[in-house]
C-alpha cells in the first residue's frame, strides 16, 4: 500500500544501526488512569494532541518495513486503551505490521476483547497480586482481582497470544519473597512470562537491586540463561526476564539497542530518556514516505550525538 521501493537518499545510514533497530514504539497517547510514581510515558513528559489517524500509523510502519525491513510495532501510552481510536488503530497497525504488542495496565481491557485477537504479544503491568501493595503502587481504588480476572479471561480466548507480566520491584512494597513467589505462580497458571523491573529513581531507598531478586528465583529452580541488561532465567518452559528501565552510560549502547518512540503529534525520539525530537506530521499528512524515512535515518545516524548519557 505505501511502497518506497524507488526512493534515493543523499545519506548512506550505517546498516549496523539500521539491522538493530528493535521496535517502533507507538505512543498513542500520555493520558492514563492509573497514577504509578515511576512510570516513564515513554519519553513523553508534556500534554501532546491526538494528530495523527489511524491510517497514519499504518503509513509510519509501512515506510519503516519497506525501507528499513522492521517487522515489530508496540502500542504504548499513558494507557492506550483510553485512545478514542484505539481499536481503528490497533486494526490498522494489525494490518501492515508481522508483530504487533500491546502494553496496557489492563483495566478497561475487557471492552475490547475482541481486538485482542489481532495482537501477536501483550504485555500487562501488574507489579503485584495483593491489594493493598496494588493501590500503594497505583495510587488506584481498582480492584486487582479485576485485573487478574481480566487476564485469565485474555488467556481463556486467546491459548497462544504471548502475554508478559510486568511487575516494577520497589523496595518494601512488592518485593517480599511471597509477592514474588505469587507473581511466578499466577504466571504459571496462564502460561505467560514475568519481567521484573529495576525502578529507576533517585531515592536510594526505593531502590530493589535485581541481584537481591534471584535467591528467590533460584530456590524456585530458576536458572540462569542469559547475563545483560535484560537478563533471562528460566524454568523448563517457564522464563523470567530481569530488566532495567535505562541503558548504561556510554556511547555504544545507543547503537546495541535502538528504539523509536512516535508520540501522537507526529513527533518522534529515539530514548525515552530524552534527547531531540524529530516532527514526522507534515511528511506524514501529505503521504512523503521519503520525507519519513529521511528524517529517520538522520535520527538514527545522529544517535551517539544526541544520547544524554554519552560519555563526555
Amino acid at each position: 500500500m505505501y511502497a518506497v521501493d524507488n526512493i534515493t537518499y543523499v545519506r548512506t545510514l550505517r546498516k549496523d544501526i539500521l539491522m538493530k533497530v528493535s521496535e517502533l514504539r507507538f505512543v498513542l497517547i500520555d493520558m492514563c488512569n492509573f497514577g504509578c510514581g515511576f512510570c516513564h510515558r515513554e519519553g513523553v513528559v508534556s500534554q501532546r494532541s491526538l494528530l495523527l489517524r489511524p491510517k497514519d500509523y499504518a503509513f509510519v510502519f509501512s515506510v519503516c518495513r519497506d525501507k528499513f525491513g522492521w517487522n515489530t510495532a508496540t502500542i504504548t501510552g499513558g494507557e492506550p486503551t483510553l485512545h478514542p481510536n484505539f481499536c481503528e488503530i490497533t486494526k490498522e497497525l494489525h494490518d501492515v505490521a508481522s508483530r504487533l504488542t500491546l502494553v496496557t495496565n489492563a483495566s478497561i481491557l475487557k471492552r475490547y476483547i475482541e481486538t485482542v485477537g489481532l495482537l501477536k504479544r501483550i504485555n500487562i503491568s501488574l507489579h503485584t497480586l495483593t491489594q493493598l501493595e496494588y493501590q500503594e503502587i497505583t495510587h488506584t481504588k481498582m480492584p486487582v482481582e479485576n485485573i487478574i480476572d481480566t487476564i485469565r479471561l485474555v488467556r481463556d480466548a486467546y491459548p497462544y497470544l504471548e502475554i508478559c507480566l510486568n511487575s516494577t520491584l520497589i523496595n518494601g512494597i512488592n518485593t517480599r519473597r511471597e509477592s514474588v513467589i505469587s507473581m511466578l505462580d499466577f504466571a504459571k497458571a496462564i502460561n505467560a512470562e514475568v519481567k521484573f523491573t529495576e525502578l529507576l529513581s533517585s531515592d536510594k531507598a526505593e531502590i530493589f537491586r535485581l541481584d537481591r531478586i534471584k535467591p528467590y528465583l533460584f530456590e524456585m529452580g530458576f536458572a540462569d540463561i542469559t547475563e545483560s541488561n535484560n537478563g533471562e532465567m528460566r524454568r523448563g518452559a517457564e522464563k523470567v526476564i530481569l530488566g532495567r528501565c535505562a541503558c548504561p552510560p556510554g556511547r555504544e549502547k545507543c547503537s546495541d539497542i535502538v528504539t523509536l518512540f512516535l508520540a501522537s503529534d507526529g513527533k518522534f525520539r529515539t530514548c525515552l530518556q530524552g534527547g531531540y525530537e524529530y516532527d514526522l506530521l507534515a511528511f506524514i499528512n501529505g503521504r512523503d514516505a521519503p520525507g519519513v524515512a529521511s528524517k529517520i535515518e538522520t535520527a538514527l545516524d545522529s544517535l551517539p550525538a544526541v544520547c544524554p548519557f554519552a560519555e563526555q
